[in-house]
């Protein structure tokens, strides 16, 4: 039978000699990899072509598919692969591979088997050209396989411990923390056991070690169990004059509080689970280290400076102090097939006109709320002093755009026209170009003297606002793509992220560089995997995520969305409080001006039970965009976590009104409704939520039926879960926490806490917010309840 070795590298064998004909080929490798690592070990063959040929056309790439798997057949069997429907499946009676004899040997309950079968990391070294969502699919499944095995190293260590057998125990905590360098678990474990087997000389060696490389290498102290045993051994050590001591072991109890926020991430705390990446623990060295944060500010000033010292495109002051406001309405493009093309060239404009000091210029989400708007309207809702609109028309590789400015009375007061190619078009130089056109207008309009007072007060730092810091593409086609995702994501619906994935996918094929399109990714799988949209494992999209903005801020380190999605991931997934802190603060530190940034840290902060600085920076959100609807139910949302409900529900209607189709208000309103005893008021709202979106999401039908149990229907929660049994059975993903949900309406707090336990286990972002969220109010005494929150490592006096 033939087998695949996956762990390690990547080898086929049969009849225990390696393939080395045309089914080893690295596309043909590729697809027995993806096979053996899906679910059922069968996929849909165009998931297999986007893999791996994301270049070739649909006919093209089926063909290669087509020959792929003939080779295969020929070279290992005709029963090796079979056909189910459109499925490709690879049957597991006619091929073995290592990755499944490496989980059956956990889930058998004998990791030092699944030790021996583990070779390595998941398919190392290898990779295909060109193909970035494969490389994102290997990283995401290379680090579930390294923490199962991280998982069994530990489970083989406390055995050993267990067991007497010291010796063991060290080798298998040393080879733990091999891997594992930074967790403070791992050391403290492989510390305790290097002192019961009485090595205390090489305890505190260890120690030593592990202190030096976390404050090296991250800038950051150990956790406090791990200073308390070190203070005790030193002392015992004072104590006997010996570090060799041989005296009792005598280690120190675990403190009866939780630990402080961000002290043991879950990462760091959680047996097996995986741990952020490179770049979520290098947040710590750039936001905390002194030598890092001084060079983040001497570049920052070295680009203000730059900009300064450029011709008078950067530099346009307001005479008497004040800043002109400016919203930029969206492009207008003659043929309505260019409507994307014609968003992203006004995000270019907006950018550029933002990028230096002396103007302020409207949010991307308020100036796209007021489309079609009249400049005399936009100017009124938002109080600004200048609109800025345009049209554009594209034509035989050429761009053409008429730019209008008008006054508060809807005059215009100056308008022109500029022609480049589509090359130039997306070239954020030719925007600051056309920018600097309409700033020397702006000065002009506005009376500004440009004296060299007002200059030097600018190259001060008095007046720098965010700066463009790259991340963009010179692909035309890979730009278009990327506008047309960015167009589906703000649809903030289950299929416009799907849209948006495939979207920023081919985006990224075109140009794997292309730093917000990464990052258009980390931002569609952060939401997939959330539990209020619910559309996709946390285990399946988080790591995908973070991947994505880890590549992105290594392309462009200071790219402030990045640095946002990169945060988010760390705060709802990794529930690593300190570092998601850190990255949220040096987004907003390098866009003031960037409202979501500042709307999900405002989310990070209630679940820290920062109340005062959580509502602060939503309020800052919804000032920023007051237009928009996302940040007014932002504003909702603080208002209900922090339970009063009364103005969370003003909010949430003016939400609703503001946008009747925007999913999320109305779910919000329907919630808040059960916070106040109105069920049936709460319903209405359920039913109107669950037709925009398709009347079968898995979470409003259960806020759904726990509504009806609470207006006395006593078997509506049973009727719902048996809704979600049937729905999973479908293939839908239901998030466990949902099933807690209907427990706690029926006040089955011993069967709520099951579930939410799996909804820990399932890694679910709904436990970032579990001391908070009053739907988990009911629990708050539950015996079980006080140590969930301990091991997500939430602060214990959140939410008291």
């Amino acid at each position: 039978m033939p087998y695949l070795r996956l762990l390690g590298g990547a080898r086929i064998q049969k009849e225990g000699d390696v393939v080395s004909g045309r089914a080893a080929q690295k596309h043909r490798v590729a697809i027995l990899a993806l096979l053996a690592a899906a679910p059922g070990r069968a996929l849909p063959r165009e998931r297999i072509i986007d893999l791996v040929w994301p270049h070739k056309a649909e006919e093209r790439g089926r063909h290669l598919l087509s020959v792929a798997v003939y080779e295969i057949r020929k070279e290992l069997g005709e029963e090796v692969l079979a056909s189910r429907g459109d499925d490709l499946v690879l049957d597991a009676g006619h091929v073995a591979a290592d990755i499944d004899q490496f989980e059956e040997a956990l889930e058998e309950g004998d990791p030092d088997r699944a030790l021996r079968i583990y070779g390595g990391p998941f398919l190392d070294g290898f990779g295909l050209r060109g193909s970035v969502e494969l490389e994102q699919w290997i990283d995401a499944t290379r680090e579930r396989y390294a923490a199962l095995h991280r998982r069994a190293l530990e489970r083989v260590a406390r055995r050993r411990g267990a067991d007497g057998d010291a010796v063991g125990a060290v080798d298998a905590w040393r080879e733990l923390a091999s891997v594992d360098p930074f967790n403070g678990r791992v050391a403290l474990g492989l510390v305790r056991a290097l002192q019961t087997a009485g090595n205390r000389a090489g305890a505190l060696q260890f120690a030593r070690e592990y202190e030096r490389r976390l404050r090296a290498e991250l800038d950051a102290e150990p956790d406090g169990e791990f200073q308390r045993m070190m203070a005790a051994l030193r002392a015992r050590d004072a104590a006997t004059g010996a570090a060799g001591s041989t005296s009792e072991a005598g280690e120190p109890r675990a403190p009866a509080t939780p630990p402080r926020a961000g002290s043991q991430p879950r990462r760091a705390t959680d047996p097996g689970r995986p741990r952020a990446g490179w770049l979520a623990r290098w947040t710590r060295r750039v936001v905390h280290s002194p030598r890092w944060r001084s060079a983040l500010l001497i570049t920052a000033a070295a680009g203000v400076a730059l900009g300064i010292l450029a011709p008078q495109v950067w530099v346009w002051l307001v005479g008497g102090g004040g800043r002109p406001y400016v919203v930029v309405l969206p492009l207008q493009p003659v043929d309505s097939a260019d409507a994307a093309w014609a968003d992203g060239l006004t995000e270019q404009l907006m950018d550029a006109l933002a990028s230096a000091p002396g103007l302020d210029v409207a949010v991307r989400s308020a100036a796209f709320e007021l489309r079609g708007a009249a400049p005399a309207v936009a100017l009124r809702r938002l109080g600004a002093d200048l609109a800025l609109a345009g049209v554009v028309r594209r034509a035989a590789d050429r761009m053409s755009v008429r730019l209008e400015l008008s006054g508060p009375e809807g005059r215009v007061r100056w308008s022109r026209s500029y022609h480049r190619s589509e090359e130039d078009a997306v070239r954020i130089e030719s925007w600051q170009e056309i920018a600097a056109g309409v700033r020397a207008q702006l000065s002009e309009e506005l009376g500004t003297a440009r004296s060299a007072a007002t200059t030097r007060a600018s190259a001060e730092g008095g007046d720098a606002p965010y700066a463009d810091r790259g991340g963009r593409t010179m692909d035309p086609a890979a730009f278009e793509l990327y506008s047309k995702g960015r167009e589906a994501w703000f649809s903030r619906s289950p299929d416009g992220f799907a849209r948006a994935i495939q979207y920023f996918s081919a985006a990224l094929a075109r140009d794997s560089t292309y730093a917000r399109a990464l990052v258009g990714l980390a931002d569609g799988y952060n939401l997939m995997g959330g539990y209020d949209y619910g559309i996709l494992p946390p285990d399946s999209a988080f790591p995908r995520a973070r991947a994505a903005a880890e590549r992105a801020l290594a392309l462009a380190p200071e790219y402030h969305e990045a640095w946002a999605a990169l945060a988010h991931t760390l705060f709802v997934y990794d529930w690593d409080w300190e570092a998601a802190d850190s990255a949220y603060r040096t987004a907003l530190r390098l866009n003031p001006r960037y409202a979501q940034g500042r709307h999900r840290y405002s989310l990070y902060l209630v679940a820290m039970g920062r109340n005062e600085e959580a509502m602060e920076q939503a309020r800052l959100a919804h000032e920023l965009d007051s237009q928009s609807p996302v940040y007014t139910a932002a504003m909702a949302r603080q208002h209900y976590f922090q339970r009063d409900f009364p103005t969370a529900a003003e909010y949430y209607r003016q939400a609703v009104d503001a946008d009747p189709g925007f999913f999320h208000p109305r779910l919000g309103l329907a919630l808040t409704f059960l916070a106040l005893d109105r069920p049936r008021d709460a319903e209405a709202e359920l039913r109107q939520a669950l037709a925009l979106v398709g009347g079968h999401h898995p979470l409003p039908l259960t806020f759904l039926y726990a509504a009806r149990t609470q207006a006395g229907e006593t078997a509506a929660a049973e009727r719902g879960l048996e809704h979600l049994g049937r729905l999973r059975d479908q293939g839908v993903y239901v998030p466990r926490v949902y099933e807690a949900i209907l427990h706690i309406a029926r006040g089955e707090l011993d069967e709520a806490m099951d579930a939410l336990e799996a909804a820990y286990e399932d890694n679910s972002t709904a436990m970032a917010y579990l001391n908070v969220h009053p739907i988990a109010h009911p629990l708050q005494g539950h015996p079980r309840f006080r140590a969930l929150a301990a091991r997500v490592g939430l602060p214990g006096d959140a939410g008291e």
